[in-house]
């Protein structure tokens, strides 16, 4: 079972419970009720009459139920059980309404199959030629027949390939549409609430356009500005002070001497001042 099988709104167990008994009700009740028509309507015999008129007839009622049942599955509050529960009657009803003409053309003329049939042995020979079995057991035996079993074969493929086809695609399209509102209040909720994170923001790129926003007027924005006024009070007049620097001279000694031997030269030794063994004419 797929995705688009499942239910449009999860149903709670009780509930499902409670639809299964009520749809298998209904489906058996429908069932029993084909088969009492099968057996007790009074099935009258060909006899040198076609039953092909009788046959176009039943197909074409046949064919208005299917298609009564399409828009009904699709609108259904639960479609797939709708198409389960059409599924389980159309297919009786396509059984029976072979079987009655086989029976129909077995009373006329008892040598249209291998043995006489009644109302089951034509029910059962309906359903193995729907399944394609053949046991073998009960043949038909003149062309008309043979025609008309041919017949049954062909619509056999066009049930299970259109019959089934159209039910099932009904029960997929009121799925899309139970499921299609759903989806739109969840988008919505998912827009009115936190928006996805991006760049570890909520709301991505509108969060940083708003922020980017909040600091410049909108050019289509006609609101005028804050009017308050500029305050006029003057700045704080206070003289500057006119005291003069300290003049006092820069001290010119080098860097690693004394100042009490800026002037003296050094001797030849490196050493600074007078010494005591030489004259100041030295």
């Amino acid at each position: 079972m797929t995705q688009d099988d499942l239910p449009a709104v999860r149903i709670p167990h009780k509930e499902m419970v409670r639809l299964g008994i009520w749809i298998a009700v209904r489906v058996t009740v429908s069932i029993v009720l084909l088969l009492a028509a099968y057996y007790l309507v009074p099935t009258p015999d060909a006899g040198t009459h076609s039953d092909l008129p009788w046959l176009l007839v039943a197909l074409t009622i046949f064919g208005i139920i299917v298609a009564v049942q399409v828009p009904a599955i699709a609108n259904s509050k639960y479609p797939n059980l709708r198409a389960v529960e059409a599924l389980s009657v159309t297919l009786p009803l396509f059984l029976l309404i072979f079987a009655r003409i086989y029976l129909s053309n077995s009373l006329g003329n008892p040598a249209s199959f291998s043995e006489s049939l009644d109302h089951t042995k034509s029910l059962y020979f309906t359903i193995t030629v729907f399944a394609t079995v053949g046991f073998g057991d009960i043949t038909p035996e003149t062309n008309p027949m043979r025609l008309l079993v041919s017949a049954q074969m062909l619509l056999n493929l066009v049930f299970i390939g259109l019959v089934i086809r159209l039910l099932t695609g009904a029960a997929r399209r009121g799925v899309a549409k139970r499921r299609a509102p759903a989806q739109v209040d969840a988008k919505a909720a998912d827009g009115g609430g936190t928006g996805e994170k991006t760049n570890g923001t909520p709301d991505g790129g509108d969060a940083a356009a708003r922020h980017q926003h909040d600091g410049e007027q909108d050019p289509l924005d006609n609101t005028p500005l804050d009017n308050t006024p500029l305050d006029n009070t003057p700045l704080d007049n206070t003289p500057l002070d006119n005291t003069p620097l300290d003049n006092t001279p820069l001290d010119n000694t080098p860097l690693g001497k004394n100042p009490s031997q800026h002037n003296q030269p050094d001797d030849e030794d490196g050493s600074a001042g007078d010494s005591p063994g030489r004259s100041r004419s030295d």
